[in-house]
């Protein structure tokens, strides 16, 4: 055999004998990771939150939460009820003589690191506006539809609450439309933005026990035996 050939063969060897307990490393560290998929807990949110965009003038709101948690990823649930603060319009507009209201239900699917998320948000919601004086008024188009994204932190500041903030930012696809007397009085601008800040109430799973592995390979070698 040639020198070549020999250095060859030499160099293979050293790869190998170097690569396999790296590979069995790796492998014993996939391990927890590939467990931590089914690894999911709940959690509870009650947060505050003001809106711009979704009505004529500033909304405040609530929004409770449901949240099903993995490590790293979240789906989330949130009921959004959000009042305007003030008409905003001259007295005797149509607008002044409205009650306006928005009722929102927002899906939001997250990514965490650390103490940071970033999510994607869609809403799907109705505007609701009564006179406040006796004016024909009416909503031309109530349905209120808005996709976006979310960035924000979680304080873990204890095992049991968390203090959360975040800012949203959404493209509003289905446009509210108030209309008096037939004649358009107020369209949903193409863009909103919502920030809010609550509290977060983990809940941790309960996890059966884990059968010891030796065990059952205890077990099989006594059938075997027998």
């Amino acid at each position: 055999m040639s020198n070549a050939g020999r250095a060859g063969r030499i160099a293979l060897v050293t790869a190998l004998s170097l690569a396999t307990p790296a590979w069995a490393h790796a492998l014993d560290r996939q391990e927890p990771s590939l467990a931590d998929v089914s690894d999911v807990s709940g959690e509870l949110s009650a947060v505050s939150v003001i809106a711009f965009g979704l009505l004529p003038t500033a909304a405040l709101g609530f929004s409770p939460a449901m949240t099903l948690r993995w490590p790293a990823v979240s789906l989330t649930f949130e009921p959004r009820v959000l009042v305007e603060v003030a008409s905003g319009a001259p007295p005797g507009s149509a607008l002044a003589r409205m009650r306006r209201r928005t009722t929102l239900g927002a899906m939001s699917a997250c990514r965490h690191e650390d103490a940071l998320f970033v999510c994607g948000v869609f809403q799907l919601g109705v505007l609701s506006a009564s006179p406040r004086e006796d004016a024909a008024l009416e909503t031309g188009t109530p349905l209120l539809v808005t996709f976006g994204a979310r960035g924000g932190v979680d304080w873990r500041f204890s095992r049991s609450v968390h203090l959360r903030s975040f800012l949203e930012l959404h493209g509003t696809l289905g446009r509210p439309l108030l209309t008096v007397g037939g004649a358009e009085a107020w369209r949903a601008p193409a863009g909103a933005l919502i920030a809010g800040v609550g509290l977060t109430w983990p809940m941790a799973p309960a996890r059966a026990p884990r059968a010891p592995r030796t065990a059952g390979r205890g077990a099989g070698a006594q059938a075997g035996a027998e």
